[in-house]
């Protein structure tokens, strides 16, 4: 059971890789951060140091897996990270963009779960359903940052975008919007897909102007490489809530079949 399954759909497998590369730049570049010095204390850089290279690892594997359980090892150090990041969130701030490190790597730990429920056939709905709530969270948080810091989100967007002042309102309740979709199971995938060509909007439109102009940005390089990650895991998470949405509908089918069939003996 812990073969990885050859039937995954190609797209799924892409947007896996898409997640793993992400994770790992974006890890490259903590550690990088945290090499240079930030001013952190030693154990928050022993910390940072150790989640960094354990992720940077896990993602080289995730990208290309033999087994299920490499993808597990993925998931697990991504919530160890969450432990670290909520804890430093918990004695440092307790503004909401403080929670927002710590609600990143819970959503790529729930995501990486899932892939790997669907690697091994087993517990897919449960962590489907544990996989929307992580997602939700983080983009509800998302969404709320959004709005109540206007000014702040439309100045980083380029000039050169019309209504650029009234587009954080935009963005914030299209959010909000789909955290809702995610916890409350309406449309789930469409709002996964929407928020992961949000996403990668953002990456094409933000980031990669900034990081042309200043490629020693590693604080750029951590945005741009989250953002990556967070498009594969939306798209790896549609994946997996087309699949069971097409199980689900051909259930009932199939038991009203097997009703019918019991009864044809007694109609004779």
């Amino acid at each position: 059971m812990d073969q990885v399954s050859k039937s995954m759909a190609p797209a799924s497998v892409i947007a896996a890789r898409l997640l793993a590369l992400g994770a790992a730049v974006f890890s490259v570049s903590e550690l990088l951060s945290v090499l240079v010095g930030r001013g952190e204390t030693a154990p928050v850089v022993i910390v940072t140091i150790t989640n960094a290279m354990m992720l940077i690892a896990s993602s080289v594997m995730l990208a290309f897996p033999r087994r299920a359980s490499v993808v597990a090892v993925f998931a697990a150090t991504c919530l160890a990270s969450c432990v670290a990041e909520a804890w430093s969130a918990i004695q440092t701030a307790s503004e909401p963009t403080s929670w927002v490190p710590a609600l990143e790597m819970l959503a790529l730990s729930a995501v990486g779960f899932l892939h790997r429920s669907r690697l091994i056939s087993a517990h897919h709905e449960r962590s489907v359903s544990v996989a929307a709530l992580a997602l939700g969270g983080m983009l509800a948080l998302f969404g709320i940052v959004h709005l109540l810091n206007v000014g702040a989100i439309g100045g980083m967007i380029p000039s050169w975008i019309p209504f650029r002042s009234v587009l954080p309102i935009v963005t914030g309740s299209t959010l909000v919007g789909a955290a809702v979709s995610m916890i409350f199971k309406r449309s789930r995938a469409v709002a996964s897909i929407v928020i992961a060509a949000m996403f990668a909007s953002w990456i094409a439109v933000l980031h990669l102007p900034r990081l042309a102009a200043r490629p020693d940005d590693l604080g750029e390089w951590t945005f741009a490489a989250m953002a990556l990650a967070l498009t594969g895991a939306l798209l790896v998470f549609a994946s997996a809530v087309r699949s069971s949405g097409g199980l689900t509908s051909i259930e009932p089918k199939r038991t009203r079949s097997l009703r019918f069939a019991r009864r044809e003996p007694d109609a004779g």
